[in-house]
């Protein structure tokens, strides 16, 4: 499946620690293959429509959406980023997708 990252989401990878950008960039191609896959324990983030929550590590946790065949990574961060995905639109801004 075709991806994307946000511009926040970049901001957000960079600041993370290096341990936990190996363990993402390891999973990547296995969470494209299959985001249901049950260790990421992927569900939909209440009220926001199409934006959705996948579990990294206990603390570390990804949002994104799938619009058509594409998956858009939106943020990155410890688990309070979900409640920061309540308060944004639901909606991306397709000016700030970059290509990684």
């Amino acid at each position: 499946m075709k991806h994307r990252f946000t511009r926040r989401f970049e901001k957000a990878y960079a600041r993370l620690p290096e341990d936990v950008k190996g363990l993402f960039d390891k999973k990547l191609n296995h969470f494209l293959q299959n985001p249901w896959y049950p260790s990421f324990r992927t569900k939909r983030i209440r009220s926001t429509g199409n934006i959705w929550e996948a579990r990294l590590t206990k603390k570390y946790r990804f949002t994104f959406e799938i619009n058509q065949e594409v998956i858009i990574f939106r943020n990155i961060g410890s688990h309070d980023i979900i409640d920061g995905e309540k308060d944004q639109s639901a909606f991306v801004d397709f000016s700030v997708i970059v290509l990684r």
